[in-house]
């Protein structure tokens, strides 16, 4: 079951006087990386969330957005702050003058959000966990889509290969008639030297054979499909069948002299090349 490292999701929940608003957000990345904005008043729970994030994702770039909103018309005020808050500040002015609150400041003084309430921190993972389940969600849909689009690209890649090994036996016995009417033309009274010569050409022929190079891509193949029905991430699995997929392709083609298996192993590493970017997309 594969799933996408791209993803997005959202939840809002009223809590106390406020609203929280989480959104979240992930793209293609080797690691799992965090990105976490949170608010002054609950900024210690940075901790939490990124354990909610681990324990769901294991590779993606995964940004989380959180905004507290007041109801409007409450403000509460923390009493004791605001207390100390206008002594400090009356070090800085005349006597018998009342200074006022800074506004800049006023966040620091209003009550409005019980940020550091072991209760309201609960109440707000909760949400923060109901967005990543709609992101999980999302991931999962988009890499059902992927492997509906890498099974398709699999299967072309296995009928290629069919065609290839029918063009393997064709050119292998075009090799042999080859070497075995150019020897026949040879004038070599020793018939030692004309076995040996023989033997070399052949040996020639054997190496140039590319029946392993095939065997290799269908036991690829046989591991990619295996891999797409893993409930684990897979990605970093299927990125290397895919190199290795490339790599028999290419010596395909560089042990191929037949223009039709060469031009063959072009479409080949072209099929490979589109499972290497929809690899990319996968957790």
């Amino acid at each position: 079951m594969l799933k996408s490292m791209t993803g997005f999701g959202r939840a809002q929940e009223r809590l106390r006087d406020c609203t929280v608003s989480v959104s979240v957000s992930s793209v293609n990345s080797r690691f799992l990386e965090m990105k976490i904005i949170l608010p002054d008043e609950i900024a210690d729970a940075e901790t939490e969330v990124r354990k909610l994030i681990q324990d769901r994702f294991y590779r993606g770039r995964v940004q989380v957005v959180v905004r507290l909103i007041p109801d409007e018309g409450i403000m509460r005020v923390d009493g004791q702050i605001l207390s100390d808050y206008l002594k400090s500040l009356k070090e800085f002015v005349p006597e018998g003058i009342v200074p006022t609150v800074d506004l800049t400041n006023i966040h620091r003084l209003a009550g409005a959000f019980p940020g550091k309430e072991k209760e309201f921190t609960s109440d707000f993972l909760r949400v923060v966990s109901l967005a990543l389940d709609e992101m999980a969600d999302t991931r999962l849909k988009e890499g059902n889509q992927i492997g509906k689009i890498l099974i398709d690209l699999l299967n072309r890649l296995s009928a290629l290969i069919a065609e290839a090994e029918r063009l393997k036996e064709e050119e292998n016995e075009s090799r042999r008639r080859f070497v075995e009417e150019n020897m026949a033309k040879l004038s070599l009274v020793d018939e030692e030297v004309r076995q040996r010569l023989f033997l070399e050409a052949s040996w020639m022929v054997i190496k140039a054979d590319v029946k392993e190079e095939l065997e290799r891509m269908r036991s690829h193949i046989s591991a990619f499909r295996e891999a797409l029905d893993l409930e684990e991430p897979v990605g970093k699995r299927l990125e290397f069948l895919s190199q290795e997929l490339h790599r028999e392709a290419t010596t395909l083609s560089s042990k191929s002299s037949c223009p039709k298996l060469v031009s063959l192993s072009v479409k080949l590493r072209e099929i490979i090349e589109q499972i290497r970017e929809q690899v990319r997309n996968v957790e």
